[in-house]
């Protein structure tokens, strides 16, 4: 049984990913902040990890030795704060881990969760290879680029993988998100939704198929390349908004806000899935069953 650490595992990914891989066979140890939810699921054993106190850091590394590390923390919305925390915590923050972990003497996997926000919005519709430049468009995306950067550093003595999810979705994200902002309003039955461009088609994983492909690259050692998760597939803002229409029977009016609309923004910008399936191939959930999942349970 391999031991892993998950950082941030209070979080929306972390939630859904300490069952699956205790269900996997790994020993699992949740590295949360003091203000934690508490208790997570899947009974992990925790550790107090705050990425702004290396002291926790090395307390962490030496309770769980763990032979692989999955770092989910971070600050993850545009918006979500001011712009310096996020080079605090996910640039400077994964620094002080990668830091913390050479000099504990381990050599743990590392996977360290970036973004496909890091290629910011090209300049005309179309499939987005991991070749692709990096232009971040906002301060979340940029320091994740700045991530990957200092990542570098670290990769002579760390086996790392650089993980880039495209949008993923599925119960229990913050309504602050697309998909969880339309799955609450249709739920809701309310009247009327305020949103941007609705025929720009996106990608919008499943957060169950997301984790999936994490456990499967955990069990390769990291190469310190980057890799895209995501489908290859697109969705539009409309085409979700029928799929809710079919499965509610509830017609919201939508309402253009112009403070929501991005002007010369592509309309199709999907991921290229063609390195991920290499190690793992699995089929992602029809984005129906993940809309019906999202209705039903609501939280998890």
């Amino acid at each position: 049984m391999k031991r892993v650490l998950v950082t941030g595992a209070d979080g929306f990914t972390g939630w859904h990913l300490l069952p699956k891989l205790r269900s996997a066979g790994y020993e699992v140890w949740a590295g949360v902040r003091s203000s934690a939810r508490l208790p997570l699921p899947g009974a992990p054993r925790t550790a107090e990890l705050d990425l702004s106190r290396p002291e926790t850091l090395r307390a962490a590394l030496a309770a769980a030795q763990p032979d692989a590390i999955i770092h989910l923390a971070a600050i993850s919305q545009v918006g979500q704060a001011p712009a310096h925390r996020f080079y605090e915590v996910n640039t400077l923050g994964t620094q002080r881990l990668l830091d913390a972990v050479v000099h504990s003497g381990l050599r743990p996997n590392m996977l360290l969760a970036s973004s496909g926000a890091v290629y910011g919005a090209p300049k005309r519709s179309g499939v987005i290879a991991e070749s692709a430049p990096l232009s971040p468009g906002s301060h979340y995306a940029a320091s994740k680029a700045a991530m990957e950067m200092a990542a570098h550093a670290y990769m002579a003595e760390l086996p790392c993988w650089l993980l880039r999810p495209f949008n993923y979705t599925g119960p229990g994200q913050s309504a602050r998100f697309l998909v969880p902002k339309l799955v609450e309003h249709f739920r809701e039955g309310a009247a009327e939704i305020r949103l941007g461009n609705t025929h720009v088609e996106r990608e919008f994983s499943d957060v169950s198929w997301v984790c999936d492909a994490y456990i499967a690259l955990l069990q390769l050692p990291g190469r310190g390349s980057a890799v895209n998760i995501c489908t290859g597939q697109g969705h539009s803002i409309q085409g979700l908004i029928e799929r809710l229409v079919e499965m509610t029977g509830h017609r919201p009016q939508i309402v253009r806000d112009p403070h929501l609309v991005r002007e010369g923004e592509p309309v199709r910008v999907v991921g290229d899935n063609s390195c991920l399936r290499q190690w793992f191939d699995a089929p992602a959930p029809d984005m129906g069953d993940t809309l019906q999942r999202m209705l039903s349970q609501g939280d998890v």
